[in-house]
């Protein structure tokens, strides 16, 4: 039949023996609970920590000490900002150049001089949102033009707030043309507002007149 095995509480037991191979390594459940839930310490696969595991949760012959062992991840500088990131082994050997983000990607590759990064990574929306404005006017044949500078004033000269309805605007505003384009209004500084989602959905196409007294308001 077998030989008798040992339990962890010193008691000779027959295990079960399944192709030849003992299945059972406790005399009893207490005795296997106490087993599982006992605390052992090992050492690191990778890095050699002592680590103190419960056996239950030790899987096969290796334990690793955190998720940055486990992963064979290794600490490498950014290649912009020369933080560091962290990174795979085997990416690391292939990769000649680490980023810690993309905008640090893109300020290396195109230079920090470049337009979108002069005055800052928050200022890239506001490249967009001009660039956007032109290609509408330039599609409709209106013209006219403005940079992301004058966008900037003209938050300063709102005082952040809406141009209809005074609500504090934040990073989420949205260019308006107080004459449509769709009515001959030109792309210049001089035809745009700021305004928030809700008043630039309700406006639409309307003339400033117009919205301005079905809101209540006069125009400025």
């Amino acid at each position: 039949m077998g030989d008798n095995a040992t339990c962890i509480c010193g008691a000779s037991f027959r295990p079960r023996i399944r192709n030849g191979v003992a299945v059972t390594k406790y005399c009893s459940p207490p005795c296997s609970y106490t087993g599982r839930t006992k605390k052992v310490s090992r050492p690191c696969f990778r890095c050699g920590v002592q680590v103190t595991r419960s056996r239950s949760n030790i899987m096969g012959e290796r334990i690793y000490c955190s998720k940055k062992c486990r992963r064979n991840m290794v600490e490498r500088p950014c290649t912009g900002c020369g933080k560091l990131v962290l990174r795979k082994a085997h990416v690391v050997r292939v990769l000649r150049r680490s980023f810690c983000s993309r905008p640090c990607m893109w300020r290396f590759k195109i230079g920090a001089e470049h337009a979108c990064f002069v005055h800052g990574l928050s200022r890239t929306k506001e490249y967009g949102r001009a660039r956007e404005a032109k290609r509408r006017a330039w599609k409709r044949g209106n013209g006219g033009a403005f940079t992301a500078d004058q966008i900037l004033d003209l938050f300063e000269h709102q005082h952040h707030q809406c141009y209809w309805c005074r609500e504090i605007l934040k990073n989420d505003y949205q260019i308006d043309h107080r004459v449509p384009l769709s009515r001959g209004g030109r792309s210049d500084i001089q035809n745009i507002v700021l305004a928030c989602r809700r008043c630039n959905r309700l406006k639409s196409d309307k003339l400033p007149e117009d919205f301005a007294r079905e809101i209540g308001l006069l125009v400025a």
